[in-house]
């Protein structure tokens, strides 16, 4: 199920937040097996990516815990402004599902 969140980001700063993923009853996702992806865009109808979060699912991975992060050295390269992001997650079978698109400020 996907939700929208807004999120603030800090330039120079690292940029770290853990995410819980549901389902539509508010269950957390069991993440076993799968790996996540995150991209940052201009717009949700743009198609250039303009940086990639880096994605980690937390153990224990039935808990549907997932980190987005980037480093002081990537944030100070990205222009201020606003812009859109999603993840999602792949499983072994390539099955690929979103569950987040969010709104960042810089």
């Amino acid at each position: 199920m996907a939700g929208i969140t807004n999120l603030s980001m800090d330039q120079g700063a690292d940029f770290n937040i853990t995410v819980t993923l549901q389902d539509s009853n508010g269950n957390p996702l069991d993440l076993t097996g799968y790996t996540g992806k995150s991209f940052m865009r201009q717009s949700f109808n743009s198609d250039l990516n303009v940086f990639a979060l880096n994605v980690s699912i937390l153990s224990p991975t039935t808990a549907g815990n997932i980190q987005l992060s980037l480093s002081a050295t990537s944030t100070v390269s990205i222009p201020a402004g606003r812009y859109a992001y999603d993840v999602r997650s792949e499983e072994h079978t390539s099955e690929l599902q979103s569950h987040l698109n969010l709104v960042c400020r810089l």
